[in-house]
């Protein structure tokens, strides 16, 4: 019994804590409300996975040679989910999922096309 109460305190001190550094733009298990600009490591995560990327595009998408990750947002899980928007051409976007496990390896999660510069990057 003394175990669980342990537990739940750790969790609910880890909870709290988290909630008064990250405030509104971090929740635990949910993605993240606030999309950022693409830094280094966001950067090197989509690199890891471009091959897989442009695999899963239609033709349209891939002939333009324009692939520039422009914002994203995360989630963690045991790891972390990048949901990035990635420019492919001059007016057309996608939006990756990418599962970067806390080893450092990657794997694309899925794609979406017909995105728009002004679309919400969202949960898929």
């Amino acid at each position: 019994m003394a175990n669980q109460m342990y537990v739940f305190v750790v969790c609910a001190c880890f909870l709290g804590f988290s909630a008064a550094l990250g405030g509104p733009r971090f929740r635990t298990g949910g993605l993240s409300t606030d999309a950022l600009p693409v830094d280094a490591r966001a950067r090197e995560v989509v690199n890891s996975v471009k091959d897989d990327i442009v695999a899963r595009l239609p033709a349209e998408e891939v002939g333009t040679g324009i692939f520039e990750p422009i914002s994203y947002k995360t989630q963690v899980v045991a790891g972390t989910n990048y949901f990035v928007k990635i420019k492919t051409a001059a007016d057309r976007y996608i939006h990756a999922r990418i599962y970067r496990h806390f080893s450092g390896s990657t794997s694309l999660s899925d794609v979406q096309t017909g995105k728009t510069l002004e679309d919400e990057i969202t949960y898929f």
